[in-house]
């Protein structure tokens, strides 16, 4: 029996009584289906569909977007547990995650590479998936990036075909303070490196502790893997802290580096999978010279 395909779409509207036009009866379908129904989005999106969709309602969970979408790989793996809890009931769900106004782009091309992702990790799921943009609030460069990330796009009536997007390589700077290491020995000594830096930038105890553990997993992977010479760079720019460990072994191209939940037909493993929970953001890039992954810490 062929295993059915993901309905992975994009919604890109201008207000709500266009938004409500959409979802409501996406929603509404899934319900009369017997579909376990999902709406992730901010508050107010939430109280209007409920709203909106009156008794057919109490039958959908809803779940604030703020904490859904807090980084790439936790949405991944909640996405996941979903369709695995419920199955062998269709997932349905309706999300829009909130896309701050002067937010990074490097930040938010992590988010359009985990739709993306989506699109072949749950390939043969047979979820269905709207995710919904706001014309008037995304900056051009994202709705831009959600075409492609999605199977089909709804602008206006008109659905269109897309591909998957790319992912960003903005360079590192150049006053950065930085730690030669090269062997398990020396780890003690990048951990208290970085620490004590991250410490200096305002990050609290918690969130020094998973920036530690995630430090020291990547550099493990560097000895294990990679190529001298090795180091770790440290540098802030705004409220972010970034750490970037670097080596000159290469990943193998097409690498998805840790954002397939463990246990996905095509996951890459436990280590920076775990790392990217830790994080704000870890980002990779490999070439001729070698791999680097920053990760991302803010205030």
């Amino acid at each position: 029996m062929t295993e059915p395909a993901l309905e992975h779409g994009a919604l890109v509207y201008g207000g709500l009584a266009e938004y409500l036009a959409a979802l409501v009866p996406f929603l509404r379908e899934g319900v009369e289906a017997g579909d376990a129904v999902f709406a992730v989005a901010p508050a107010a999106r939430l109280e209007a569909l409920r709203e909106a969709l009156g008794r057919a309602g109490d039958r959908i969970t809803y779940l604030e977007a703020e904490a859904f979408y807090r980084c790439p790989a936790q949405t991944l793996r909640d996405y996941d547990r979903l369709v695995r809890a419920h199955a062998p009931r269709r997932v349905r769900v309706a999300g829009e995650r909130p896309w701050p106004a002067e937010e990074p782009w490097a930040r938010a091309a992590e988010w359009t590479r985990c739709e993306s992702l989506i699109n072949t990790v749950f390939a043969r799921s047979g979820a269905r998936a709207m995710c919904a943009y706001d014309r008037d609030a995304v900056n051009a460069r994202v709705l831009r990036e959600a075409r492609r990330a999605h199977l089909w796009v709804i602008d206006g009536g008109a659905p269109e075909d897309v591909a998957a997007s790319g992912a960003d390589r903005r360079p590192s700077p150049l006053d950065v303070d930085r730690l030669p290491f090269e062997s398990a020995f020396e780890l003690y000594q990048v951990r208290r490196f970085v620490t004590a830096r991250a410490s200096r930038h305002g990050l609290d105890a918690a969130r020094l502790a998973a920036l530690e553990t995630a430090v020291t997993e990547v550099a493990t992977n560097a000895l294990k893997h990679g190529a001298a010479p090795r180091e770790v760079r440290v540098w802030s720019h705004g409220e972010e802290f970034l750490c970037e460990v670097g080596d000159h072994g290469r990943w193998r191209p097409g690498a998805p580096t840790g954002l397939l939940p463990p246990g996905s037909a095509l996951d890459s493993g436990f280590g920076l999978w775990t790392v990217r929970l830790l994080v704000d953001a870890v980002r990779v890039h490999a070439d001729r010279a070698g791999t680097r992954v920053r990760l991302v810490m803010r205030r």
